[in-house]
């Protein structure tokens, strides 16, 4: 989240937008840098911060400007698992979300979920995360 000179938030896109400037800037003098965004819901925050993560996926991916949409490389979601909801209370959304977007024309929004990180058997993190196609499980034991 950046904000301007008036400490007002800037828009989504316009941060896409200083990203994508700053990029081009570096890879005049590196041609072979890239830069790709993961998309972060904090957990902790709560379901409508999560969502709005996922609307910015929806955002970036669907904006006219593809030189923007390929900053986002998917979705991830974060924080302690004995402490925050299971993936399961984000389910629904994060699926809509996969259906909406085609990010970098893989027709399919890549998840990154952190999860595995609890002693209590009982757990359902890994399953879900699994059963939503994670591309990859962060700190599971």
């Amino acid at each position: 989240m950046l904000f301007d000179d008036n400490r007002n938030q800037v828009p989504f896109i316009d941060e896409l937008r200083i990203i994508r400037a700053i990029v081009d800037e570096l890879q005049v003098n590196t041609p072979h840098f890239d830069f790709k965004l993961v998309l972060t819901g904090l957990k902790i925050v709560g379901k409508q911060h999560v969502d709005k993560m996922l609307r910015h996926v929806i955002e970036g991916n669907c904006t006219e400007d593809k030189r923007l949409a390929e900053l986002i490389a998917g979705f991830d979601m974060v924080n302690e698992e004995d402490y925050t909801s299971e993936i399961s209370v984000f389910a629904e959304e994060i699926l809509t979300t996969k259906q909406m977007v085609d990010i970098n024309n893989s027709h399919d929004m890549p998840c990154f979920f952190h999860c595995g990180e609890t002693h209590n058997r009982n757990g359902q993190n890994i399953h879900d995360a699994i059963l939503l196609g994670t591309k990859r499980i962060g700190h599971g034991f």
